[in-house]
């Protein structure tokens, strides 16, 4: 971040790594369902086609999505606000909502937070950098 640190953008900046090794597991999940559905990923350049156009992998876009914008937003031009910074820490609290009845990324979040515990921890992870903003108690 090339901006001048507050509370709520140094807890967005630790959030963004957290969500980076949650995305992660996510993609390696994912990708551990489809090979055993389809057969192995040949490649990383495979891959990264299946994540960006198979339907198998969709739901994660939105996440990726909001990962890329928090990280335009803390190198953008413009210093990052608390006001954007708080915006964004409701809006990755709202989506890590998991919810067998919600939306395609909280009901898929939800299947997998139930089949992988390395999911759990780092979902817990997450909720614990999310808990150190300014009045997230």
């Amino acid at each position: 971040m090339k901006h001048p640190h507050t509370a709520h953008t140094r807890v967005l900046g630790d959030v963004r790594l957290s969500l980076l090794r949650l995305h992660k597991q996510l993609l390696d999940a994912e990708q551990l369902r489809y090979e055993r559905e389809n057969g192995r990923v040949s490649s990383g350049g495979a891959l990264l086609q299946l994540v960006i156009h198979d339907p198998s992998f969709a739901w994660l876009r939105t996440l990726s999505g909001l990962v890329v914008r928090i990280d335009e937003e803390m190198e953008g031009d413009e210093p990052m606000t608390d006001e954007r910074a708080r915006a964004a820490i409701s809006e990755i609290r709202a989506l890590l909502l998991a919810d067998e009845a919600g939306e395609d990324f909280q009901r898929n979040y939800h299947r997998v937070l139930q089949e992988m515990p390395e999911i759990v921890i780092a979902h817990r992870e997450v909720m614990r950098v999310l808990d150190t903003s300014p009045g997230a108690k």
